[in-house]
Formats: C-alpha cells, sequence, structure tokens
C-alpha cells in the first residue's frame, strides 16, 4: 500500500492503525487491573473478618455471678462512675441475667478498672469490694449504679440499707482495705489493653463498649458455636 502525507503532522494509515493497535491493548491491560482491584475490594468486603485475640483473662478473686458449668465466661472491666457502665448496667444486665446467667449459660465476673478521669471512682470500686467480703458484691453493685451517687456517706448509706455490719463495712473502707485488690484489678486490665469501660471479654475475646442485651447475646451464640 502506497503510504502518503499530505502535510507535515499528519500520519500514514499504517502509523494510525498501529497507534489504534496500542490503544487496544492499553485498553485491555485497564480494563484487566480495574477487573483485579475490584475482585481484591470485593474479597475484603464480603471475606469473614479475623476472629479477635483470644487472651487469657483469670478471674482469681473477682466477684462471679452463674454457673461455674456455663459455656461462656464474661470478664467485664467496669468503672462505677462511668455513664457507659451504668446504662449497661441498668438497662442490659438485668435482663442478661435473667436469660442468660441463670439459664445456666454464661457466668459473669466483674473486674474493677477506675479511670483516672473519674475521682470517684476508686473509692466506689473500694466500696463495693468491702460489700464482696459480706457476700453481697451484686447487690451492692446495682444500688451503685442506680443512681451512680459515689460520695462517702452514700457509699456507706448503701451498705446499711443492704444490712451489711455497718462497723465491719465502715472499718475496710475507710482503712483502704481493699484499695490493692482495685489496683491488681486495674493493672490486669492495662496488661489486657483495656483502655475505657466497659470493656468484655467474652472467653477471652475483647469487646469493648456499652453492649445492648441483643448485642450481647450475640458475641455468646458466636462463642457457644465456636466453642
Amino acid at each position: 500500500m502506497t503510504q502518503r502525507t499530505t502535510n507535515e503532522g499528519t500520519r500514514t494509515a499504517d502509523e494510525i492503525r498501529e497507534s489504534r493497535k496500542e490503544n487496544l491493548i492499553a485498553l485491555a491491560i485497564t480494563i484487566v487491573v480495574i477487573g483485579a482491584i475490584a475482585f481484591f475490594v470485593w474479597r475484603s468486603v464480603t471475606a469473614p473478618p479475623p476472629a479477635p485475640e483470644r487472651l487469657d483473662v483469670p478471674l482469681g478473686n473477682a466477684p462471679v455471678i452463674g454457673s461455674p458449668d456455663a459455656p461462656v465466661t464474661v470478664v467485664i472491666f467496669s468503672d462505677f462512675e462511668c455513664p457507659y457502665c451504668g446504662e449497661f448496667a441498668r438497662d442490659s444486665f438485668p435482663a442478661i441475667k435473667a436469660d442468660l446467667v441463670d439459664a445456666g449459660l454464661v457466668r459473669v465476673a466483674f473486674r474493677h478498672y477506675p479511670l483516672g478521669t473519674h475521682p470517684k471512682a476508686f473509692r466506689a470500686a473500694e466500696a463495693a469490694a468491702c460489700a464482696a467480703d459480706q457476700g453481697a458484691f451484686w447487690e451492692y453493685h446495682d444500688l451503685l449504679f442506680e443512681s451512680q451517687a459515689l460520695e462517702i456517706d452514700q457509699l456507706r448509706g448503701y451498705a446499711r440499707t443492704l444490712g451489711l455490719d455497718a462497723e465491719l463495712f465502715d472499718s475496710c473502707l475507710l482503712n483502704g482495705e481493699r484499695a490493692p485488690d482495685v489496683a491488681r484489678d486495674r493493672d490486669l486490665g492495662l496488661r489486657l489493653g483495656v483502655t475505657g469501660t466497659p470493656t468484655f471479654f467474652f472467653n477471652g475475646r475483647k469487646v469493648a463498649g456499652v453492649l445492648t442485651v441483643m448485642e450481647f447475646t450475640m458475641y455468646v451464640e458466636q462463642e457457644r458455636v465456636i466453642g
């Protein structure tokens, strides 16, 4: 075929065909790259998330409610001055206790994690530990979270409301007898990566933030399936 140029800058027919070929190759490569990107995005969206790390969370001398044979153990790190902890304790925990704990599906352990931003939380945790010495931790826990009024006289008043030995309770609280226990709980939480409250460990799997009854139940069911 005769190749002609009509003026400077005008391409020959062969040059036009070669250019079109290069464009088609570039388009094909672009389509392949876009398809590959779309595939990996789709995989990242549809693939199940990696299972969270399972940690060893010892119960120690923590107050525990529920059957020791329950398939799921939940350790809660909580703060009596924390509004989110109060929300969980008032709005979710009663139903969780009735539906899951009392049914033998879950046992719950409580660990103290008073935040430095809550000036009354540490003393309230001490008071709860003193109530635990008299076998009334969970009842005292409920009173603390009911109003979250945590002045020293109120802490002593809750003990009297529950009919505890007032002299024994006051001695425990005012002498800081349970302060080392509260500090050990907080140190344990720090080692486990707790940064806020409430934080839950479902058979050692960490879940942070306030949970509804439905959300708590979902995590329990996940553990039962895994187990």
